[in-house]
């Protein structure tokens, strides 16, 4: 799993598969550099701007288990991506479950 974009160095990213259940967890890293003089927590476009993170395969609804929020990858002209703007819009870290088809 990678991470692209202006803030990707600022993104962790990684995902684990069991039979065909599949978990993503998204976390910011290096905040202080991230966030510069402002104090607030690493939410929404104005700080994570164009990055997201990609994914190897084409996925369904992915639900994000601390908000309940749902996304559903966007495809890219190389694969599919969750942009972290969406992400990490309202809470700071992100931990996706739904179902793997592919493998």
């Amino acid at each position: 799993m990678s991470v692209s974009g202006s803030k990707a160095e600022h993104l962790l990213a990684f995902a684990r598969r069991h039979g065909g259940d599949l978990a993503i967890v998204a976390v910011p890293r290096l905040c202080a550099r991230l966030l510069a003089d402002r104090a607030s927590l690493p939410l929404g476009n104005e700080v994570w701007e164009d990055t997201r993170v990609e994914l190897p395969f084409a996925l369904g609804e992915l639900r994000n288990e601390f908000t309940g929020e749902v996304f559903v990858p966007e495809q890219q002209t190389d694969g599919f991506a969750v942009y972290a703007s969406s992400l990490l819009r309202n809470f700071p870290v992100a931990l996706l479950t739904g179902t793997d088809h592919a493998g």
